[in-house]
């Protein structure tokens, strides 16, 4: 495009071009995320909902690509991070799940490197 610098990377490409179109299906998988993240908190266990956070993530890649996917699971991420900051039990009793969605989201980085 003549708008993107010749010398920009592909990846710097497809982050302008994804933060350009931000959708309703990107602004719908953080929305999902933030959702899960906060009935979760409000539960009396908050772990319960932990593994349901993968949704985000995968409503992204499918309507949006593996690089929304990836910002997603990110931000799915900080969000255990931070609310399990709040609660010990989250971080530790859970690390089989917050493992599982750091490693989904590496591969979903992969993929979109590949």
């Amino acid at each position: 495009r003549a708008s993107e610098a010749p010398h920009a990377g592909a990846g710097e490409i497809a982050m302008k071009r994804l933060l350009s179109k931000l959708d309703r299906w990107l602004l719908l998988s953080l929305l999902l995320t933030t959702a899960v993240v906060t009935i979760g908190s409000s539960n009396a266990r908050p772990y319960d909902v932990l593994g349901v956070l993968v949704l985000g993530p995968v409503v992204a890649v499918v309507r949006r690509g593996p690089l929304a996917g990836v910002l997603v699971g990110l931000y799915a991420l900080v969000l255990v991070i931070v609310f399990g900051s709040r609660d010990p039990v989250l971080l530790t009793a859970h690390l089989d799940d917050i493992v599982a969605l750091t490693v989904g989201t590496v591969v979903i980085g992969w993929m979109a490197h590949a």
